[in-house]
Protein backbone atom coordinates (compact mmCIF):
# COMPACT_ATOMS: atom_id res chain seq x y z
CA UNK A 1 0.00 0.00 0.00
CA UNK A 2 3.01 2.77 0.68
CA UNK A 3 5.45 1.01 -1.49
CA UNK A 4 5.37 4.22 -3.52
CA UNK A 5 5.96 6.44 -0.55
CA UNK A 6 10.13 6.93 0.77
CA UNK A 7 11.52 9.30 2.95
CA UNK A 8 12.80 10.88 0.54
CA UNK A 9 9.86 11.79 -1.58
CA UNK A 10 8.38 13.12 1.85
CA UNK A 11 11.21 15.06 2.59
CA UNK A 12 10.56 16.70 -0.55
CA UNK A 13 6.88 16.87 -0.06
CA UNK A 14 7.36 18.99 3.15
CA UNK A 15 10.14 21.01 1.37
CA UNK A 16 7.68 21.82 -1.33
CA UNK A 17 4.87 22.76 1.51
CA UNK A 18 7.51 24.62 3.47
CA UNK A 19 8.90 26.93 0.59
CA UNK A 20 5.03 27.21 -0.93
CA UNK A 21 4.04 28.76 2.15
CA UNK A 22 7.36 30.68 3.06
CA UNK A 23 6.89 32.39 -0.30
CA UNK A 24 3.19 32.83 -0.08
CA UNK A 25 3.69 34.96 3.49
CA UNK A 26 6.74 37.17 1.52
CA UNK A 27 4.45 37.91 -0.93
CA UNK A 28 1.42 38.55 1.05
CA UNK A 29 3.53 40.67 3.68
CA UNK A 30 4.13 43.97 2.06
CA UNK A 31 1.26 44.88 -0.29
CA UNK A 32 3.19 48.16 -1.12
CA UNK A 33 6.33 46.45 -2.67
CA UNK A 34 4.69 43.50 -3.85
CA UNK A 35 2.15 45.17 -6.08
CA UNK A 36 5.12 47.43 -7.93
CA UNK A 37 4.92 45.38 -11.12
CA UNK A 38 1.50 45.75 -11.25
CA UNK A 39 1.45 49.73 -10.51
CA UNK A 40 4.13 50.20 -13.04
CA UNK A 41 2.57 48.12 -15.92
CA UNK A 42 -0.85 50.00 -15.18
CA UNK A 43 1.24 53.78 -15.44
CA UNK A 44 2.71 52.25 -18.64
CA UNK A 45 -0.14 51.36 -20.52
CA UNK A 46 -2.85 53.75 -19.01
CA UNK A 47 -0.63 56.81 -17.55
CA UNK A 48 -2.72 56.50 -14.23
CA UNK A 49 -2.12 57.75 -11.04
CA UNK A 50 -1.88 55.66 -7.94
CA UNK A 51 -1.78 56.26 -4.03
CA UNK A 52 -0.85 53.79 -1.65
CA UNK A 53 -3.53 53.35 1.16
CA UNK A 54 -1.65 51.31 4.04
CA UNK A 55 -3.59 47.71 4.62
CA UNK A 56 -5.64 48.54 0.88
CA UNK A 57 -3.39 48.82 -1.35
CA UNK A 58 -3.15 51.36 -4.26
CA UNK A 59 -6.26 53.57 -5.18
CA UNK A 60 -6.65 55.31 -8.74
CA UNK A 61 -6.24 58.80 -7.80
CA UNK A 62 -9.88 59.39 -9.61
CA UNK A 63 -11.15 56.69 -7.76
CA UNK A 64 -12.12 54.25 -10.32
CA UNK A 65 -10.38 50.81 -8.39
CA UNK A 66 -7.94 49.49 -5.97
CA UNK A 67 -5.20 47.27 -6.60
CA UNK A 68 -5.07 45.25 -3.31
CA UNK A 69 -3.97 42.29 -1.86
CA UNK A 70 -6.00 39.83 -3.71
CA UNK A 71 -4.13 41.43 -6.82
CA UNK A 72 -0.51 39.93 -6.13
CA UNK A 73 -1.59 36.35 -7.47
CA UNK A 74 -0.18 34.90 -4.10
CA UNK A 75 -2.74 31.88 -4.44
CA UNK A 76 -2.43 31.57 -8.13
CA UNK A 77 1.34 31.20 -7.21
CA UNK A 78 0.49 28.41 -5.39
CA UNK A 79 -1.30 26.87 -7.45
CA UNK A 80 0.81 27.19 -10.13
CA UNK A 81 3.81 26.12 -8.21
CA UNK A 82 1.84 22.84 -6.85
CA UNK A 83 1.08 21.95 -11.00
CA UNK A 84 4.61 22.36 -11.68
CA UNK A 85 5.52 20.33 -9.02
CA UNK A 86 3.73 17.65 -9.06
CA UNK A 87 3.99 17.26 -12.68
CA UNK A 88 7.69 17.24 -12.97
CA UNK A 89 9.24 16.34 -9.42
CA UNK A 90 9.41 12.63 -11.02
CA UNK A 91 11.68 13.25 -14.02
CA UNK A 92 14.80 14.47 -12.09
CA UNK A 93 16.77 11.67 -9.86
CA UNK A 94 18.95 12.65 -7.03
CA UNK A 95 17.71 14.24 -4.11
CA UNK A 96 19.56 17.34 -4.68
CA UNK A 97 18.70 17.63 -8.05
CA UNK A 98 14.78 17.52 -6.82
CA UNK A 99 15.50 20.21 -4.42
CA UNK A 100 17.63 22.59 -7.00
CA UNK A 101 14.25 21.66 -8.92
CA UNK A 102 11.85 22.32 -7.00
CA UNK A 103 13.49 26.11 -6.50
CA UNK A 104 13.02 26.36 -10.21
CA UNK A 105 9.74 25.75 -10.19
CA UNK A 106 9.43 28.11 -7.22
CA UNK A 107 11.32 31.36 -9.17
CA UNK A 108 9.45 30.22 -11.97
CA UNK A 109 5.79 30.18 -10.70
CA UNK A 110 6.36 33.46 -8.92
CA UNK A 111 7.68 34.72 -12.19
CA UNK A 112 4.04 33.24 -14.23
CA UNK A 113 1.70 34.23 -11.30
CA UNK A 114 3.57 38.05 -11.64
CA UNK A 115 2.68 37.93 -15.37
CA UNK A 116 -0.52 36.69 -15.39
CA UNK A 117 -1.69 39.14 -12.39
CA UNK A 118 -0.64 41.94 -14.72
CA UNK A 119 -2.39 41.20 -17.66
CA UNK A 120 -5.62 40.24 -15.63
CA UNK A 121 -5.42 43.32 -14.59
CA UNK A 122 -4.38 45.95 -17.33
CA UNK A 123 -6.93 43.72 -19.29
CA UNK A 124 -9.56 44.46 -16.65
CA UNK A 125 -8.77 48.25 -16.76
CA UNK A 126 -10.79 49.46 -19.89
CA UNK A 127 -14.29 48.16 -18.06
CA UNK A 128 -13.85 50.09 -14.97
CA UNK A 129 -16.20 52.20 -16.19
CA UNK A 130 -18.85 50.21 -15.90
CA UNK A 131 -21.76 49.56 -13.54
CA UNK A 132 -20.89 45.97 -13.11
CA UNK A 133 -17.20 45.76 -13.36
CA UNK A 134 -16.58 43.71 -10.28
CA UNK A 135 -18.41 40.91 -11.56
CA UNK A 136 -16.94 41.62 -15.15
CA UNK A 137 -13.21 41.42 -13.05
CA UNK A 138 -14.05 38.30 -11.33
CA UNK A 139 -15.56 36.62 -14.04
CA UNK A 140 -12.38 37.67 -15.80
CA UNK A 141 -10.05 36.36 -13.06
CA UNK A 142 -12.02 33.24 -12.72
CA UNK A 143 -11.49 32.60 -16.49
CA UNK A 144 -7.62 34.05 -16.87
CA UNK A 145 -6.76 31.52 -13.64
CA UNK A 146 -8.28 28.67 -14.85
CA UNK A 147 -6.94 28.96 -18.15
CA UNK A 148 -3.23 29.70 -17.02
CA UNK A 149 -3.68 26.76 -14.78
CA UNK A 150 -4.83 24.13 -17.53
CA UNK A 151 -1.97 25.73 -19.98
CA UNK A 152 0.32 24.91 -17.82
CA UNK A 153 -0.56 21.14 -17.08
CA UNK A 154 -1.22 20.96 -20.34
CA UNK A 155 2.11 22.29 -21.64
CA UNK A 156 3.96 20.57 -18.93
CA UNK A 157 2.41 17.20 -20.39
CA UNK A 158 2.84 18.15 -23.98
CA UNK A 159 6.87 18.80 -22.80
CA UNK A 160 6.89 15.14 -20.96
CA UNK A 161 5.30 13.31 -24.61
CA UNK A 162 7.44 15.02 -26.68
CA UNK A 163 10.06 13.19 -24.84
CA UNK A 164 8.94 9.82 -24.94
Amino acid sequence: MFKNFSIEKIIIFLFTVILAFTVYRILTADIKITLIPHITAVNFLYQMRFEFIPGIGYREAGGLFIIGQSCIGARLFICLFLILSICRIDNYEGFLKKIGRIFLFCITAVFLAYIITVFRITASIPFCRLENFQLIHTIFSLMVYFTSGIGLYAFLNYKSEKKL
